[in-house]
């Protein structure tokens, strides 16, 4: 794909409905790197709890995957919420539940998955 290549939208929402269906075989063969470029591919942003938890707290999904994590967070028993972030009314996904329950990234990322 060039850099300056448009995807249109409807295509781009069915690529990113073919990455989720492979993603959990993808993500069992990819090393770091390629993890790293699955989630750079799903993710405009990642915010993290520098502070105490030094965990990943929300994520905020590129368009096309936001129906996903949707789905995700609608499942009985996630421990993904979604917020709304009040700048510009896109949503972010919450993805620890409060101080008592702290998931790693690893451990959301596997809830994500499962959606």
């Amino acid at each position: 794909m060039g850099a300056g290549q448009v995807i249109p939208k409807a295509n781009a929402a069915e690529e990113a409905g073919k990455l989720i269906m492979d993603l959990p075989q993808l993500w069992s063969k990819a090393n770091d790197e390629e993890k790293r470029k699955l989630l750079l591919t799903m993710l405009d942003t990642v915010y993290v709890d520098a502070k105490k938890s030094k965990s990943i707290v929300a994520i905020k999904p590129k368009p096309p995957f936001k129906p996903v994590f949707q789905v995700a967070a609608s499942r009985e028993g996630s421990d993904i919420r979604i917020l709304n972030e009040p700048l510009n009314g896109s949503s972010l996904f919450l993805v620890e539940t409060g101080e008592g329950r702290t998931p790693r990234p690893k451990e959301a990322t596997q809830n994500i998955l499962q959606a």
